[in-house]
């Protein structure tokens, strides 16, 4: 059977579940910052309001179907990579508006930014639901939920400060990196090929447990994956 665990009060704070909560507070961050310094951006440079308006509309039917399309993906057990082309689609959006002008290039550029951020956070969320215990979901949720709010007061601040430096530019420029350290994170944090590390009574963990126990049952030759679980059992 899974391995459900003893503990009735099983540890919260895992590694991957940090680096999960961390790559989340660098979308967010990214997310709310473009929405927020976008505007202010795009005023400076002389465009009025109404497109700014259209822009962040892009941006938020992107984002939604997004969410949409990679869910069977994530299902499929590619959470980590969802994440990480999130993170990388988000940053090349990002990026693209640093070093081009006119309304065709800023659309396309908040199309990738919505795609990105869309993907990226519900593949994040979805990871933070799959590494904790199930005892200490709520919480654990909590946590993460916390992480977002804070993200999203801290992003409109940061970019705010970027667009009114010179160039302007550095909104997009300093976002970017921020998106880049959250890919760093995020290529770290990689939880599918270290489910045995995971809480006992994590969802990840008792799937991957469920599955070895039916393969062992069926006469199958074990997945490449549980190698190192059953090397270290």
């Amino acid at each position: 059977m899974p391995n459900i665990g003893k503990d009735d009060h099983p540890k919260l704070w895992s590694l991957i579940f940090v680096l999960i909560i961390a790559l989340t507070f660098c979308c967010f961050v990214m997310g709310q910052g473009l929405n927020s310094g976008t505007s202010v951006f795009l005023a400076g440079q002389g465009y009025g309001a109404s497109l700014a308006g259209v822009l962040a509309l892009v941006f938020s039917i992107a984002a939604a179907l997004a969410r949409l399309f990679v869910g069977p993906v994530i299902d499929n057990g590619k959470c980590s990579l969802v994440i990480i082309a999130g993170i990388a689609i988000l940053i090349a959006g990002t990026a693209l508006s640093a070093v081009v002008q006119g309304i065709p290039l800023f659309t396309i550029s908040r199309l990738l930014q919505g795609v990105g951020f869309g993907a990226a956070t519900t593949a994040a969320s979805t990871a933070a639901a799959s590494v904790l215990p199930q005892e200490r979901l709520g919480e654990g949720i909590g946590y993460h939920g916390l992480g977002q709010a804070i993200a999203m007061s801290i992003g409109p601040a940061f970019a705010l400060y970027l667009v009114g430096t010179d160039p302007s530019t550095n909104l997009y420029v300093g976002l970017a990196l921020v998106g880049f350290a959250g890919l760093v994170i995020a290529l770290n944090a990689r939880y599918e090929s270290k489910w045995q590390t995971l809480p006992s009574s994590s969802a990840y963990r008792i799937k991957m447990e469920t599955r070895l126990e039916l393969d062992s049952k069926d006469g199958q030759a074990p997945q490449p994956h549980h190698s190192n679980y059953i090397r270290n059992n």
